[in-house]
């Protein structure tokens, strides 16, 4: 998330309203994932968020919005991570590589990033592979441009470090992320690199 949280909130909220009133489907239904973003990213992982969410994603795939779909369903996957449903979340990350097929680089790149953690999660993959796959997913998100995704795949990458023992190089990975997010506003992503991916 870019910028001030609070701001945002009031005009992800504005535009919802907006886009409902003018039967605006596709865009109210963005309004409503960014707004779940949001919780989500503030701490917020509870079957509201969720429900919402799913809700989106049908919405999504009743219109064929494919670039909306796929984000949704990652958001999903991320979500059910958080709430520690592993297995579910691995099968929403599958999900969003599947529908990813058909969208714009920036979504695959995102679903295949969230599918890391939850295939650790689930006991699918080992660290090693999880590390290459995080790896390669950062020279193609910086290869291409997307800066938020490269970001958030080094955050990965750092945790999973720290978590595997790797404490040195996790902490450092997680400063460079912190010090890039900040200077490019990403601030929610700045904050959780600060302390320590907690």
């Amino acid at each position: 998330c870019k910028g001030d949280v609070e701001g945002a909130q009031k005009l992800y909220q504005e535009a919802f309203e907006i886009r409902r009133s003018a039967q605006q489907k596709i865009p109210a239904a963005e309004s409503q994932l960014n707004l779940a973003v949001l919780a989500f990213e503030r701490g917020d992982s509870s079957s509201q968020v969720e429900d919402v969410v799913r809700k989106v994603i049908g919405i999504f795939n009743a219109e064929k919005a494919i670039n909306d779909e796929a984000a949704a369903t990652t958001v999903l996957a991320r979500i059910l991570l958080a709430q520690g449903r592993s297995k579910e979340a691995l099968s929403a990350a599958e999900e969003a590589i599947s529908i990813s097929g058909k969208a714009d680089l920036n979504f695959r790149l995102a679903a295949a990033l969230t599918a890391v953690p939850s295939r650790v999660a689930a006991g699918r993959s080992s660290e090693a592979e999880a590390v290459a796959n995080l790896e390669r997913i950062i020279v193609e998100a910086r290869k291409f441009g997307y800066f938020e995704i490269e970001l958030e795949a080094m955050f990965a990458l750092g945790e999973l470090e720290l978590k595997s023992g790797a404490r040195s190089h996790g902490r450092k990975q997680l400063q460079v992320v912190q010090k890039r997010a900040s200077q490019q506003g990403f601030i929610v992503l700045a904050r959780k690199a600060a302390s320590g991916g907690g």
